[in-house]
């Protein structure tokens, strides 16, 4: 099991202790799902070093 700790504080978002640039989105705000130990933040999933809309990310985020 892969355990994830995300904290959010003063615009500032940490995964496992590594400072990440939070993803914009005009369609979710502040939106943070795991699912299949995956993060998906605001609708988008980081990949090859940047975070991207996909269609896996758009539907956990949804549903």
């Amino acid at each position: 099991m892969n355990i994830q700790s995300i904290v959010q504080k003063n615009n500032e978002l940490w995964i496992n202790g590594k400072k990440v640039e939070q993803p914009k989105s005009l369609f979710f705000k502040n939106c943070v799902i795991q699912s299949n130990n995956k993060t998906y933040i605001n609708g988008k999933e980081f990949k090859k070093g940047k975070w991207k809309y996909t269609l896996r990310s758009i539907f956990n985020s949804l549903f």
